[in-house]
């Protein structure tokens, strides 16, 4: 079900802030100082995530100034200072923006809609 989708995304960034936190000894990227393909996989997601999450299901930026996330979201931010991440992310968000505009996911919000006592937002 989607309920359990969104439960699955929490429960996947909750262990992907703890591995970050784990393995970057400090660094600015989820596996230290180096950027490795983990940076660069993640971060696409991550994207969809920030634009998808809060629009959509109602949850707060994810890797917003009070995210649950705190290493994740400074990671994140950190990246956004890299102007090829930054157009990177611009080129992400545009093409959501217009398939939001094509109706994209009205499925999804006519589904939320239809069933408001489900759990859609993060715990």
């Amino acid at each position: 079900s989607r309920a359990a989708k969104l439960a699955e995304i929490w429960k996947q960034l909750s262990w992907l802030e703890a591995e970050a936190a784990k393995h970057s000894g400090g660094g600015p990227h989820l596996l230290g100082s180096q950027l490795t393909l983990a940076d660069l996989t993640w971060f696409p997601t991550c994207v969809f995530m920030e634009f998808l999450l809060p629009r959509v299901f109602g949850w707060a930026d994810p890797f917003g100034d009070a995210s649950p996330f705190p290493r994740l979201a400074a990671w994140y931010r950190g990246l956004l200072e890299r102007p090829a991440f930054a157009e990177t992310r611009s080129e992400i968000w545009n093409y959501w923006v217009e398939m939001e505009k094509k109706g994209q996911f009205e499925p999804i919000v006519a589904e939320i809609t239809a069933a408001p006592e489900r759990k859609w937002t993060s715990p």
